[in-house]
């Protein structure tokens, strides 16, 4: 936990690649840009097949996947599935305005993935990032 928050307060890994999933543009824009002053190289979609898409061929693997929960098409949990099969780390942060899952639900139980609730607050983006992508996923 002490080097997530200090990763968090350095900026966060320069490396580290970020597929940001949103369909509301002003939110994706903001995000995106505070990812990106974050030191993160951000891939930013409109909608699930569009993220898909760009996993296909960004040509590095993604290291965390920022996404919407309710989104047109496909909601996060398929979209979840789907990158299983791309360069994909497993790592998911949801930012949702709908209520948190409780248990028993198969995307809040996986090792990798974190829930935060709009609107997210710089300080708690900056460390949820840091600390998933610094938790194993096993």
């Amino acid at each position: 936990m002490v080097e997530a928050e200090l990763q968090a307060r350095r900026g966060g890994p320069a490396r580290a690649t970020i597929l940001l999933v949103e369909d509301n543009e002003f939110v994706r824009e903001a995000m995106a840009d505070t990812m990106r002053a974050l030191g993160y190289q951000v891939f930013a979609a409109a909608e699930a097949r569009e993220a898909l898409d760009i996993a296909s061929r960004v040509g590095t693997v993604i290291d965390l996947v920022v996404s919407d929960l309710v989104m047109p098409g496909m909601n996060a949990l398929e979209l979840y599935e789907a990158l299983k099969t791309k360069a994909y780390g497993g790592r998911m942060l949801i930012v949702t305005g709908y209520p948190m899952p409780r248990a028993g639900s198969s995307l809040a139980e996986q090792p990798g993935v974190a829930w935060a609730e709009k609107p997210i607050r710089l300080e708690e983006l900056r460390l949820l990032l840091a600390q998933l992508l610094e938790r194993p996923l096993v």
